[in-house]
């Protein structure tokens, strides 16, 4: 009865993810350790998973977006990049308000959607999700600022 009340080996691994995370969100807080070096940083902190040499595809993220961007950029990174969806998401909800079309909501949704998932894996900085969610938030504006002109 793994998952119901133990904790089984997935969910186990990306709470350590997590935690690990935190662990160098907290010596980096103010800018990270920068993008491309979170795996050097998990290998100083003695926290890099030895699968392959290098640690293997996982070991150069964390299982959490978010917790992505605060331990690799700290906190300016990360509201710079808070701070982008935020917007997007204001100006989305005020223009379903405004003149309720769907796409609006349609917008509001994948955003919200993908918030949501990130928290769980890093999705986020997938290639192709984030090749589908920029072009989608990029016509997005692009549409928008058709009508501004």
């Amino acid at each position: 009865m793994q998952g119901g009340i133990n904790i089984d080996k997935s969910a186990s691994e990306r709470l350590i993810s997590w935690h690990n995370g935190v662990n160098i969100f907290t010596k980096n807080p103010i800018v990270g350790v920068g993008f491309n070096n979170y795996r050097d940083a998990l290998r100083q902190e003695n926290a890099l998973k030895l699968y392959s040499a290098d640690g293997g595809n996982a070991g150069a993220g964390v299982d959490s977006s978010f917790l992505f961007i605060l331990a690799t950029t700290g906190i300016l990174g990360f509201l710079s990049f808070l701070s982008f969806w935020v917007l997007t998401l204001y100006n989305l909800i005020r223009d379903y308000k405004k003149k309720r079309e769907l796409i609006s909501l349609v917008f509001i949704s994948i955003i919200l959607g993908f918030s949501i998932n990130s928290q769980f894996i890093n999705s986020l900085f997938y290639p192709p999700i984030m090749f589908l969610v920029y072009l989608l938030v990029g016509c997005y504006y692009g549409q928008r600022l058709k009508f501004i002109s």
